[in-house]
């Protein structure tokens, strides 16, 4: 097991962290350092101070040898030292050391040495120096705070125009006011950047403009204000290339302009250069220019933020045409083509041009996780004098039909005379020598030109030159490139976007809890903080993304406004407690940001990797708004600050369900003994109930039984780390399987996993092999179960290290793990999940991580999903192979571990320390307590304990059944002795029952463990400390089991009728217990129908014993897709000295979609004054109203009788009658027809009738 403890040497802080390892025994990743593939485990230190310098030992307790051939490949890649590697990392302000530890080393060429106990000492000692972290500073309150504001966007690059008339229109103001009031802000058309210590605007910026008001100062009709704005691509000067390269706003497709009237401050305006002096070393009459080919059109892999743009499949050749008017003659023409094909074979792209041509060469993809398709780049130039550029792509198929091509840009660059063109003119001549005076000539300038400096877009300075006949000069200085723009009296329109609201987020306090929804969901979002308020104490804001967008990215949607956002709250807090806790993303996510397909589901935008065409490399991740000490973000790399979840709805439905979910899970309601069939608003199996105790560990078949092999690590750690949990393996290879045309399917496995979910369980881990539609190759879990589950009241945090099963940034597709999250009546409160391909080892490595936090915390506290996220993914240092998983559900919700412990003192009068042996037939006292954490008596306790015994570890092995993989055995406690339940008073309990004799009589280890609630809180407790087996003195007992059936409801009659999916109900009493051990062949708890007995119905676990009671109790079974017409059901069960006793019933199956009232009668008949309609239906759950016609016998309607009722059970409706006529006289004696017609919710009908006599009380 890991150890981490804190020691003091020589005034040195020391951590030591320990790993008692079998070879293979523990999660390992394959990583290469230097260009060496080596097996490393991962292990982390506990946070040292961010400003200390620190170094390592690495001491050798003991080692051993394995043979040179048991590492395979890597065996050759050894050196003659264990290998050890580092990086640091910032964990909420504090540093954290990440070791990589190669535990092998070469002894010899067929000798190899492992580690076995070892620790790693990590010294620390504060630097003198006060090295601080600078945090970013914030402005206390936004502009947008007061006055009224309106939003503007364009798509364009250039000069803008505001006019009086706008102004008034838009209703910003109604009369003529101060040129100076007019304010503009932009913060850009960029993308903010990823990294989060490069500095940005914070707030929206107010930007200079030029207002053109005829020199009064007063802004009136027929003036105007012009600002330049850049569009959403924007190009930059590559130095490697000596031409510029384009980039584009991922996030968005316009750039927005905020206006607002106010007389704070100095008003920004464009100012004039002051242009320099001296004498004048060259001059300039040519620009470099540039232009685009772009469309974004395909995302190959659904995700990643490239998209591909013109597709070459029916259509192998396309013309592309560039117009550069003016162009220098015979200068340079630049190209770059990125081109992209998809061939089994290897193809090629043809790139013509002027009288040129260039092959571009594509790979052939190889296998399903190659590349989606295979990357060609050509950079080309020539010479050229015409300003219309053409170029002809071809692609060539390579001798493959199925071959597709893409082209993802063409960038075209060229040189052109200074001659002005259109109504603006951008230009830079970035190949100047520096520090030099240049006078520039433009030629064709109108007489009204500008020019402006926009190498600072927000800020332009106007540059002021000389008109001589049709040519514009001016002079400047090369002291670095620069971009101009030249514009005559036309300017370009923006669009009018409307108002803004005031709003006010840089004024928000700190809080703990930070959603992020958008304003459809805000009431949804608004109780989930009131919830966690409530139970936390956590303080919580709701922010809608577009009015984070507003201060944060100038309003353009920027997934690093959001986390900036956070971060704000982050840097501003002046201690941990300060610090935001848990950040939820209320909304669904797209790996489309821009709403280019349909039905997008783009709701709160998450983070997508550059990486695109590679499926293994392409990832989506919300870790990035959790990573905010300085210097994170770039490419989402850094450690985890604060909890991330996200809910990933697309409507109000949804929504509601999840916060319905998630209300549920913090209910506290216990068992209810009373029988509920079908009360959607009760539990069948309630929220405090011993399914707290509970979780499943599930592991796939193949690959050399690695995955079995990884759960019963699993299974180990939590033995150890939390031994009052109970497990149960569902292991793949432990199950037959069956061939179908679709492959192998293992059905059981199936009916397994769906069980657990219906009785309730706390955690689900899967490990092994899944998809988007399911779990493993056989469709273990399919979406088909997943709908099928109706456990609300006990949903379980479900981890599955796989691949993809929860992609949710997928708009085209519904994926299995969103499935289960998005269930309304149950599947999981919480998942941590992967959304892409994954890798076994980095799974194994965080799936390890995850568990280890889980139960380490199990008996201290109820961690929450984010908490537990955090410190499991820093433990795994979080590599890229790891952001794919995600946490699916609301970060701030702890997960249900029981809140106390319970404390067995003695069995049988006899200490629990001491090693007592329970045998077959003995009477059983078992007495104990509960106490807190701290171990304080909970005596005002008062409630109910379920205690649960288990038989000893029952062995059981996978059968080998794939090629590479050979059977492995596994212990698991599976036959329960006894389970019922008892009171608790005043803290304290006492249960008794008798040993039954289907018990293994070997002499080893048993288990109890215990759960107890009170409807307010629980405990939960476990010993091993007794031993089981052998046989006591028998005691004389030849009698049955008492057994009572019914369906539905004790009301239920012999030969009723139900539908198809009724309840088995059975009440069975035993002097001395039930047997529900299932340990000999025949001593089952089991049922048949219609006699069938090669299919029994085993009942085992569905029995409970009453409260305090070992001798009665009952089973609640349900019965499903039964056929129309009679059927009966026997039930046997066995007391616990192996006397059996058997019943029967018949019933009479009407589906219930076939509305039926099977039978209307009268009791008493004859009546005289009084009697009772008994209506007998098919229609339950359901509203049913039925309406009673009495006639007499001439047809003459005598009496009318209604009921509308809800019916829960599929038996009587009974309606009262006092002979009142329908003219409120009282009926005359004499033989009447009577008429009943039941019509259900759905406005189904059925018709019976009868007779009733009524005679004289005389």
């Amino acid at each position: 097991m890991r150890k981490l403890t804190f020691l003091i040497l020589l005034i040195l802080p020391i951590i030591i962290f320990s790993q008692e390892i079998k070879f293979l025994d523990k999660p390992f990743v394959i990583e290469n350092f230097n260009n060496i593939e080596l097996p490393y485990y991962i292990e982390t230190s506990d946070t040292i101070p961010l400003n200390s310098n620190w170094d390592f030992y690495l001491n050798i307790d003991s080692t051993y040898f394995i043979a040179s051939e048991q590492l395979d490949k890597y065996s050759s890649n050894l050196t003659n030292n264990f290998d050890i590697h580092y990086a640091e990392q910032i964990v909420n302000g504090k540093k954290q050391i990440v070791f990589f530890i190669c535990p092998f080393r070469k002894v010899s060429d067929n000798k190899i040495e492992v580690l076995q106990n070892w620790n790693i000492q990590v010294i620390f000692s504060p630097t003198q120096s006060n090295n601080i972290s600078h945090k970013r500073t914030y402005a206390s309150n936004s502009v947008l705070s007061s006055g009224q504001w309106i939003k503007l966007s364009t798509k364009q690059k250039g000069f803008h125009l505001i006019t009086y008339e706008n102004l008034v229109s838009w209703g910003l103001i109604s009369s003529p006011i101060a040129s100076e009031k007019l304010r503009v802000y932009c913060n850009g058309s960029r993308m903010l950047p990823e990294a989060n210590n490069v500095p940005r605007y914070d707030d929206l910026h107010e930007i200079s403009i030029d207002i053109r008001d005829g020199g009064d100062g007063t802004l009136d009709p027929g003036d105007y204000a012009i600002f330049y704005a850049e569009a959403p691509v924007y190009w930059d000067f590559d130095h490697t290339t000596k031409t510029f390269v384009h980039s584009r706003n991922l996030y968005s497709e316009k750039n927005y302009v905020f206006v607002t009237i106010n007389d704070v401050g100095t008003p920004q305006r464009i100012n004039t250069a002051i242009s320099p002096t001296g004498t004048i070393d060259l001059s300039v009459n040519t620009f470099m220019d540039y232009n685009l080919s772009e469309n974004e059109l395909y995302n190959f892999n659904k995700s990643g933020k490239q998209w591909i743009g013109d597709k070459f499949e029916y259509t192998l050749s396309r013309d592309y045409s560039f117009s550069f008017p003016n162009i220098v003659a015979d200068s340079n023409v630049y190209i770059k083509a990125i081109v992209y094909g998809k061939s089994e074979l290897p193809s090629s792209f043809r790139l013509i041009y002027g009288s040129n041509s260039y092959t571009i060469p594509i790979q052939q993809v190889v296998g399903y996780l190659d590349d989606y398709a295979k990357r060609g780049i050509a950079n080309v130039s020539y010479k050229s004098s015409n300003p219309t550029i053409n170029i002809t792509l071809k692609y060539q198929q390579g001798g493959s039909n199925n071959a597709v091509g893409w082209l993802d840009y063409l960038e075209v660059i060229a040189w052109r005379y200074l001659t002005f063109h259109g109504s603006q003119l951008s230009f830079s001549h970035p190949l100047l020598p520096s520090n030099k005076i240049a006078k520039f000539t433009i030629a064709n300038a109108p007489s009204d030109i500008c020019l402006y400096d926009v190498s600072v877009p927000e800020h332009p300075i106007r540059i002021i030159g000389t008109h001589s006949s049709s040519n514009y000069q001016f002079v400047d200085s090369t002291n670095k490139i620069k971009n101009y723009i030249a514009v005559s009296s036309t300017f370009i329109i923006p669009t009018y976007e409307g108002t803004v609201s005031n709003q006010n987020l840089h004024a928000l306090p700190q809080v703990d809890y930070i959603i992020i929804a958008p304003n459809m969901f805000y009431q949804m979002a608004k109780r989930l903080g009131d919830l966690h308020l409530e139970h936390e104490g956590l303080s919580y804001i709701i922010v809608s993304p577009d009015i984070i967008y507003n201060e944060f990215s100038g309003g353009k949607q920027d997934i690093s406004a959001i986390r900036d956002f956070i971060k704000m709250f982050y840097d501003r807090a002046t201690n941990d407690n300060e610090k935001p806790k848990y950040v939820l993303l209320f909304g669904d996510a797209s790996y489309d940001y821009l709403d280019r397909i349909n039905n997008n589901t783009n709701i709160i935008p998450t983070f997508q990797s550059i990486a695109s065409v590679s499926p293994t490399a392409s990832y989506a991740s919300d870790d990035f708004y959790a990573l905010l000490d300085d210097g994170e973000g770039y490419e989402c790399n850094g450690a985890l600050d604060i909890g991330v979840g996200r809910l990933p709805v697309i409507n109000e439905s949804q929504a509601w369900a999840m916060v319905n979910k998630i209300e549920n899970y913090y209910k506290k309601q216990g068992r209810n003994d009373s029988i509920i069939i079908c009360n959607e608003s009760e539990c069948l199996v309630p929220q405090l109930s011993d399914w707290r105790n509970r979780i499943v560990l599930v592991a796939d078949d193949e690959d050399g039984n690695l995955y079995v092999n990884q759960a019963e690590n699993i299974a180990t750690l939590v033995e150890n780390k939390a031994p009052q949990i109970n497990i149960e393996k569902i292991y793949l290879d432990a199950y037959p399987q069956i061939s179908t045309p679709a492959g192998q399917r293992a059905p059981d496995v199936n009916s397994a996993i769906n069980k657990a979910f219906a009785d309730g369980i706390l955690l689900f881990n899967y490990i092994g092999h899944g998809g988007e539609e399911g779990l493993a190759h056989e469709r273990i879990l399919q979406i088909a179960d997943i709908q099928s589950w109706q456990n609300k009241c006990a949903m379980p945090l479900m981890i599955t290290a796989t691949c993809e099963f929860s992609r949710y940034d997928d708009p085209g597709r519904t994926s299995a793990g969103e499935y289960v999250i998005l269930n309304p009546n149950g599947g999981a409160i919480a998942m941590m999940t992967t959304s892409r391909i994954a890798y076994s080892s980095y799974n194994a490595t965080l799936n390890n991580a995850l568990m280890d936090t889980l139960m380490g915390l199990s008996r201290t506290s109820s961690p929450s999903f984010g908490d537990v996220f955090v410190i499991a993914k820093n433990a795994a240092n979080n590599a890229n192979a790891l952001k794919n998983f995600i946490l699916l559900g609301d970060p701030a919700t702890k997960i249900a571990f029981p809140a106390n412990n319970i404390i067995i003192d003695s069995i049988n009068n006899k200490s629990i320390d001491y090693l007592d042996t329970l045998s077959a037939y003995e009477f059983v006292t078992i007495t104990g307590h509960l106490e807190d954490f701290n171990g304080n008596l909970l005596n005002d306790f008062d409630g109910t304990i379920y205690i649960t015994m288990y038989d000893k570890k029952q062995e059981f092995s996978t059968l080998g059944t794939d090629p590479n993989s050979s059977p492995v055995p596994f212990k698991v406690f599976s036959n329960i002795v006894y389970k019922g339940s008892a009171s608790v008073h005043d803290g304290v309990f006492a249960i008794q029952f008798y040993m039954p004799i289907d018990i293994q009589y070997n002499i080893d280890h048993g288990r109890i463990t215990l759960y107890a609630e009170n409807g307010k809180t629980d405990a939960s407790g476990y010993t091993n400390n007794f031993l089981i087996g052998g046989s006591s003195t028998p005691i004389a007992d030849n009698q049955g089991p008492q057994i009572n059936l019914y369906l539905n409801s004790t009301n239920f009659r012999n030969g009723d009728v139900v539908n198809e999916n009724p309840t088995l109900l059975s009440y069975i009493y035993d002097e001395h217990g039930i047997n529900i051990t299932g340990q000999a062949i025949g001593h089952d708890l089991v049922a048949w129908i219609d006699n069938d007995y090669s299919n029994p119905l085993i009942m085992n676990s569905y029995f409970r014993y009453s409260l305090d009671s070992y001798k009665d109790g009952y089973l609640i079974y349900p019965l499903s897709d039964l056929s129309a017409g009679e059927h009966s059901i026997t039930v046997r069960a066995w007391d616990v000295f192996n006397n059996s006793s058997e019943a029967s019933i018949n019933f009479h199956v009407i589906p219930n979609d076939n509305i039926t009232l099977s039978k209307i009668f009268t009791y008493p008949n004859p009546m005289i004054s009084n009697t009772t309609f008994y209506i007998q239906h098919n229609q339950a759950c359901c509203n049913n109203k039925i309406i009673i016609e009495i006639y007499d016998l001439l047809g003459n309607i005598i009496a009318v009788l209604e009921n509308e009722s809800y019916n829960d059970a599929y038996y009587n409706t009974e309606i009262q009658w006092d002979g009142t006529t329908i003219n409120g006289g009282t009926i005359a004696p004499g033989i009447y027809i009577f008429k009943g017609w039941l019509e259900n919710d759905v406005g189904k009908t059925s018709i019976a009738s009868g007779k009733i006599l009524v005679i004289s009380d005389n």
